[in-house]
């Protein structure tokens, strides 16, 4: 006779796989209808010399959904389930982060996207509970990085990140610097 617990363990497993191979194709497959619809939209409400940016983004973006829609009919992704499954989610939420980044910060209509990201996700795709994507700014200010096993940080240099403050703010760099003050960079 089997192990009622390693019989549920091996069931619970197949349907996680099932449901995240059906999770993931309905993402990736609204991914594929929006990504241009909203490519229209950057044509709209963008800046001209944005496009470029925000139009060769999408389109990595739609060729690595057209890869996954490829990979995840694969054994391997049964294999690999949360590797894919949360990848996925955080090539969406980078792009969408770089984006914001350029159209605008939290004001930009970007910004919207990444909730839309972490609600779609946590919908469609279920991961067992070792595997937890955390998107803040404050992780690392408020003191909460100890409750994570891994943290990755995507930075860029001070003198960037001073240009880019002034620019949002309308300010010199000077002014930027000192109105920075305390802000970690």
């Amino acid at each position: 006779m089997q192990d009622p617990g390693a019989a549920f363990e091996a069931r619970w497993k197949q349907w996680l796989v099932e449901r995240n191979w059906r999770g993931m194709r309905v993402l990736l497959w609204t991914a594929l209808v929006l990504y241009p619809v909203f490519g229209a939209l950057d044509y709209l409400l963008a800046p001209r010399e944005a496009l470029p940016f925000l139009w060769t983004t999408r389109g990595i973006f739609v060729a690595l959904t057209i890869a996954l829609l490829v990979l995840v009919s694969r054994p391997i992704f049964s294999r690999h389930p949360d590797f894919f499954s949360a990848g996925y989610v955080v090539a969406a939420a980078s792009g969408i982060s770089l984006m914001t980044t350029f159209l605008g910060g939290l004001s930009s209509p970007y910004y919207a996207g990444l909730s839309l990201v972490s609600v779609a996700t946590g919908l469609i795709v279920v991961w067992r509970p070792q595997v937890v994507m955390v998107e803040a700014a404050l992780i690392l200010e408020a003191g909460a990085g100890k409750r994570f096993d891994r943290l990755l940080v995507v930075t860029c240099r001070p003198e960037q990140r001073i240009r880019r403050w002034a620019g949002r703010l309308g300010l010199d760099e000077e002014e930027a610097r000192r109105e920075v003050g305390g802000h970690v960079f």
